[in-house]
């Protein structure tokens, strides 16, 4: 592993693990959006929802069932828009040195490698890509997080004396 790390340099690392903490972003946020707005899914909660509505003699407006899913998807696009900006705000901050954004990046690869895994795993079975896709993105991360070990926080006036 140090003969890899050796090989690369530092500008080139924190490239790399910003390019695969946003292919993780990406790949989880598509993961939920596809994952909530499942029309079969959402058909069925609201089946159960108009069951409950009916027994108490409540009519509901006939475009009901649309406004309800509209506001659903909208709401996640913008979750998961904000999640995204957070992260891209962040990486923006590590790739120029930031204490708290190297930390923040670091909490985030420990997490996100057991993370991935697990939910590679438990998904492997009903969405096979999306599986797969955890999973690899566990071991890109597992990079990220060793690397973090040989390219440790430098703070800015310890830098510009090596």
């Amino acid at each position: 592993m140090k003969k890899l790390y050796g090989n690369i340099s530092e500008k080139t690392y924190k490239i790399l693990t910003v390019i695969f903490c946003f292919l993780g972003d990406i790949t989880l946020s598509k993961f939920i959006y596809d994952r909530f707005t499942n029309k079969a899914s959402f058909e069925k909660g609201m089946a159960a929802l108009m069951q409950v509505y009916e027994e108490q003699n409540i009519t509901m407006p006939p475009d009901f069932r649309v406004q309800v899913y509209q506001l659903i998807v909208n709401a996640l696009l913008l979750l998961l828009g904000l999640f995204i900006l957070f992260h891209i705000l962040n990486y923006t901050f590590f790739i120029f040195s930031k204490k708290f954004a190297y930390i923040y990046i670091k909490f985030l690869v420990y997490v996100a490698t057991v993370g991935s895994f697990l939910s590679g795993l438990m998904v492997i079975t009903s969405y096979s890509f999306y599986g797969t896709i955890f999973i690899i993105l566990s071991l890109l991360y597992l990079f990220v997080a060793i690397g973090l070990y040989y390219y440790p926080y430098k703070s800015p006036q310890v830098a510009a004396t090596t």
